[in-house]
């Protein structure tokens, strides 16, 4: 047995020598071919090692959880958003402040226009329009009586009630024969809202303080009066 370790000895010195490995890379390399793997450390894939950092795998496309990812519109919604951000702030810084007696004319008229067309859907219109219209009555009668006594206060200049009803009647919806009256009103207070904001927004920069001060205090409603129109259409063409 003796002789045999012997032999197998010289034999690997042997070949040691051929490769020029020296006695410690021998004996290192004697350790690893006769070591066996150790079946409890072996470990399949995907499988976790305890005390070992082991990372979870992923298919292609699975979200690792805490991991945020962006629809793939996502970059064209925010450029929308950006682009009428623009838009909007564009249009404000070319608008041209009011005077204050064209303003209180203007916004006492089309407030008339806007309460006798909120009457005609009280009558004509569907169930819908009704909660809507009793509210634009009821705005706008309470800021044409406010506007008419800052105006009163400040003297300003402006139009007999006969005078402003008739400007209102150009303002004022008219549905033609055969079309809907709901999508005619709706489309008509989307329009007059828009026009009225504008109106408003010009008048935030006068330099007239009750009238600034007025003007940025409606705005708010003015659009809240846009949205719900614009919520109206949506259920009405959705019917």
């Amino acid at each position: 047995m003796k002789s045999k370790t012997f032999k197998s000895t010289l034999i690997s010195s042997a070949v040691a020598i051929a490769m020029g490995l020296s006695a410690v890379q021998l004996h290192a390399t004697e350790g690893q071919a006769g070591a066996q793997p150790n079946p409890a450390q072996q470990t399949n894939p995907g499988q976790n090692v305890p005390g070992q950092d082991n990372p979870r795998p992923t298919n292609p496309g699975q979200t690792s959880p805490g991991q945020i990812t962006e629809p793939s519109d996502g970059r064209e919604l925010i450029d929308d958003v950006n682009r009428g951000t623009a838009n909007t702030q564009s249009r404000r810084a070319n608008l041209d402040p009011i005077d204050a007696d064209d303003f209180v004319e203007t916004a006492s008229a089309k407030g008339h226009a806007e309460i006798s067309t909120a009457r005609l859907a009280l009558e004509d219109g569907s169930p819908a329009l009704r909660a809507y219209a009793n509210k634009i009555i009821e705005d706008h009668t309470a800021a044409n009586s406010e506007l008419k006594a800052i105006a009163a206060r400040a003297d300003l200049d402006v139009a007999d009630d006969a005078t402003l009803m008739d400007r209102a009647r150009v303002m004022m919806l008219s549905v033609r024969s055969g079309d809907s009256f709901d999508a005619a009103f709706i489309e008509n207070q989307i329009e007059s809202h828009e026009d009225s904001i504008e109106l408003f927004e010009r008048a935030a920069m006068s330099d007239h303080p009750q009238i600034s001060a007025f003007a940025r205090e409606k705005i708010s409603t003015l659009q809240e009066h846009l949205r719900m129109a614009h919520a109206l259409r949506n259920e009405v063409t959705s019917q």
